[in-house]
């Protein structure tokens, strides 16, 4: 009987040492994928693992890859001895047909070898219950393969011991363990670790005929009802472990921290309304007998623009910024242009229609971000079957542009704006064809100011004031020079704009 029992006890031991190499300290990085989803699907497996292991800061893990020297499992290694991690899990989340599947991976954090994979189907509302017991029973096995890491004991005994008194979707709790009075030195040990118990029994002639004592009956699990008290201190105890600013504080109180990090937008598209006066004054012989007029009209249509800067400066909390390229296009509706003739008056259809593509490089410093970039646009103004005895040629200027753009923030995304540029002009129109005022040089200018106020959802408004102006000299050559003297024309414009647009 002797021999027997303390075959049993050491087979209790030497199992116990293997239960014990588990990994006890885990960290749980971003999951990518939807962000919702992402997001629900990382709080889902932080809180099966809380339960039974320690559950590490992101940050800290970050911080400690960040200063480990090297490459590979010696990075590795160093970062998880500095943050005391034994296991890394990653995750992300993709669609497969009309669902959406998530994919759990575990790391050794000593080598950065990944240990295996779980993939499971996600429904409306996340990982189901069942679910959650199923991936919490697979990581416990996954986790049995990596060595649990002794120098890194010291470093996270600091750690708070975070414990919920709720239930935690996918726990494990286990009951208050018996004392056995026949062995009162040997450790109680956990339930979850009975299955990588395993008894073995030797031969002995004299004990085979002896019935092993059965296993004693453990009293039922105590019932414990959380308070108040213990919920506010449990959702402290995770905030001071985490962070204010992190994700995992932002999950435990219900997005009440003060402030939550997300990810920078690379799009940006908007459309509205914009309204127009627009005029040509030209400069003529003061000894010609006939003068071109054409007044300041207005004009009003819809434009639309967007953005897109792939790679932003700042991956959290930023605008769009770094190497980025713009489009954006804008068409008159319904506006009418009023002349008189010897005829009488008449209104004639006046059409508008601009486009611009563009290259920026965006650089924030602090409150200010500063934007220089070059453009190529077209602008063109028509009147629809205007009478030749008035005077007023189309236009159509093509340009190349440079110019700079300065935005203050005066809130978290709110900002105020200005901006210039200079046009280089390639081509201009029926103004200086030989029919009309014949060739000559041109060039223009822009001033810009604008604001943009945020709006829930990602959602915002975006007014615009822009003064453009136009200057051609005519060298002499139209047909029409004699007549009405012409060495010049400024065509000038002051548009104004609001639009609702969306960074995603």
């Amino acid at each position: 009987m002797r021999i027997s029992q303390v075959a049993i006890i050491a087979s209790l031991l030497a199992a116990s040492a293997t239960a014990d190499a588990k990994p006890r300290r885990v960290v749980v990085l971003d999951f990518d994928g939807p962000r919702v989803l992402a997001d629900v699907g990382r709080s889902s497996v932080m809180s099966l693992l809380g339960d039974q292991y320690d559950v590490v800061a992101t940050r800290r893990w970050e911080t400690a890859r960040a200063q480990a020297a090297g490459h590979g499992p010696q990075q590795w290694r160093q970062a998880a001895k500095q943050a005391g991690v034994d296991a890394v899990i990653e995750g992300w989340v993709q669609d497969e047909g009309r669902h959406h599947v998530m994919t759990v991976a575990v790391r050794d954090a000593a080598t950065g070898n990944e240990i295996d994979t779980i993939t499971i189907k996600l429904g409306s509302s996340g990982v189901s219950t069942d679910q959650g017991h199923q991936l919490a029973a697979q990581l416990d096995d996954i986790f049995g393969f990596i060595d649990d890491d002794p120098t890194a004991s010291q470093t996270t005994s600091s750690l708070p011991d975070v414990r919920t008194m709720r239930p935690m979707l996918g726990a494990h709790h286990e009951p208050a363990p018996a004392q056995d009075d026949a062995d009162d030195d040997e450790a109680p040990k956990p339930k979850h670790h009975k299955k990588h118990h395993r008894v073995v029994q030797q031969d002995d002639a004299d004990d085979q005929d002896e019935e092993e004592a059965p296993e004693p009956k453990k009293p039922e699990p105590k019932k414990v009802v959380a308070t108040a008290t213990d919920d506010q201190k449990d959702e402290s105890d995770l905030v001071t472990l985490f962070g204010p600013d992190s994700k995992e504080a932002a999950i435990v109180s219900e997005g009440k921290t003060s402030h939550i990090a997300r990810p920078t937008p690379r799009f940006a598209i908007s459309a509205g309304g914009y309204y127009s006066s627009r005029g040509i004054t030209f400069d003529h012989d003061p000894n010609a007998k006939n003068t071109v007029d054409f007044p300041a009209s207005s004009i009003h249509g819809m434009q639309i623009q967007a953005e897109v800067f792939p790679a932003p400066l700042k991956k959290q909390d930023g605008g769009l910024s770094g190497l980025g390229f713009s489009a954006s296009i804008a068409h008159s509706l319904g506006t009418t242009f009023t002349a008189m003739d010897s005829s009488g008056y008449g209104d004639y259809t006046y059409n508008h229609s601009q486009w611009e593509l563009g290259a920026h490089y965006r650089y924030p410093i602090d409150m200010v971000t500063f934007d220089g970039g070059v453009s190529y646009g077209n602008v063109t103004h028509t009147i629809v079957d205007l009478p030749s005895s008035i005077a007023i040629p189309d236009t159509a200027y093509s340009y190349v542009s440079a110019g700079a753009h300065l935005s203050l923030a005066v809130s978290d995304r709110a900002n105020i704006g200005f901006g210039a540029k200079y046009l280089y002009l390639l081509e201009t129109g029926d103004i200086s064809s030989e029919d009309w005022f014949g060739a000559g040089t041109a060039w223009g200018m822009t001033l810009s100011g604008d604001f943009t106020i945020p709006l829930p959802s990602n959602l915002y408004v975006r007014g615009d004031l822009e003064y453009r102006r136009i200057t051609l000299d005519f060298e002499g050559s139209g047909a029409l020079v004699p007549t009405y003297g012409m060495w010049g024309a400024s065509d000038t414009a002051i548009t104004g704009s609001a639009n609702l647009g969306i960074n995603f």
